[in-house]
């Protein structure tokens, strides 16, 4: 799986920091039936962790309402300068 981060490529602490983003992704629910009539494997993205220099800015925990190849926003405010980290897992183990 791959992402898109839209973020500042630097910015000030204290300063209002927008980032925008894009996890491509299928989010196979479980139930979508193949040509053979099997069902296709369940396969959801289920946590995503979001943090700056090793503090958490945002934890989320997902269900089957989230649509293939999600979009999230969301704005902090760091208080020095640093590293923004996104890792995600999904139900079939695979980290991103």
């Amino acid at each position: 799986m791959t992402a898109r981060l839209v973020a500042p490529a630097s910015v000030k602490a204290g300063e209002t920091v927008d980032v925008k983003l894009t996890i491509l992704h299928p989010m196979e629910l479980g139930t979508r039936r193949s040509d053979d009539g099997s069902l296709a494997a369940r396969n959801v993205i289920e946590t995503l962790k979001v943090t700056f220099e090793n503090e958490t800015v945002l934890t989320l925990q997902m269900g089957t309402g989230i649509a293939a190849n999600p979009y999230w926003a969301f704005t902090f405010v760091p208080p020095r300068t640093g590293s923004l980290n996104v890792r995600w897992r999904d139900s079939a183990g695979v980290e991103g």
